[in-house]
């Protein structure tokens, strides 16, 4: 059996971060569990009048329900767009080195996403962009690019504001719409959204090595 150490290291990154996620569901409802268990018992030791133990109590709550899953959710999708990134530009010019190409990936404009999309269009004849995952993975980098640079606030550029619109409209039941008193309005991804961003990749990066013949890729069938 042959290996395929690009293959077999971008299949491996998608199910740690399909494993990141499970685990993320499961720890969070015990985590926050064992805090308040441990929060009562603290109180109850010291005497805390219940106004400032409940006040604790809340922040917890928030903790736990609000913060920690959304910061879940941003740092998934985070790592997701790097994933997709890194090995499609690892994936682009490894056909480079390939088929001995004297055109260079680097002299491409955009982002490496893109760039790399178009090298391999024009290298290998393989059209990434007509792939079904490929406005996901664009989706995607959109909404990286508004958690990074704007910390997933709506704003008030009208450009910023069709983007955040459209990612909604276009992922209903997996985006939504949150209030962040007194910044406006902010995106909540679901851990849903996270999960079908993972499947999504992990199909793109099949067809595309199938596509290009790497030797291991039928052993992710």
């Amino acid at each position: 059996m042959i290996i395929d150490w690009l293959v077999a290291d971008t299949f491996a990154s998608i199910s740690g971060i399909k494993a990141l996620l499970d685990h993320a569901d499961r720890s969070m409802p015990e985590m926050e569990w064992q805090e308040q268990e441990n929060l009562k018992k603290l109180a109850e030791s010291e005497g805390w009048d219940y106004h400032d133990y409940d006040a604790e109590r809340q922040g917890l709550e928030a903790d736990y329900r609000h913060w920690v899953p959304k910061y879940s959710a941003y740092s998934a999708v985070i790592i997701l767009c790097s994933i997709a990134e890194t090995r499609l530009v690892a994936c682009a010019e490894r056909v480079g080195t390939d088929c001995k190409s004297t055109f260079v990936l680097k002299e491409l404009k955009g982002s490496p996403l893109e760039a790399a999309a178009r090298y391999l269009k024009r290298v290998a004849g393989v059209d990434v962009a007509t792939d079904a995952a490929w406005k996901y993975l664009r989706d995607m980098q959109t909404l990286r690019n508004l958690i990074v640079h704007r910390g997933g606030l709506r704003g008030s550029d009208l450009n910023h504001q069709r983007e955040f619109d459209g990612l909604l409209a276009r992922h209903e039941h997996r985006l939504f719409r949150s209030k962040n008193l007194p910044f406006g309005e902010e995106i909540w991804v679901s851990m849903e959204f996270c999960r079908v961003s993972a499947a999504e990749l992990q199909s793109f990066f099949m067809r595309l090595f199938r596509s290009l013949g790497f030797p291991d890729s039928r052993l992710w069938q």
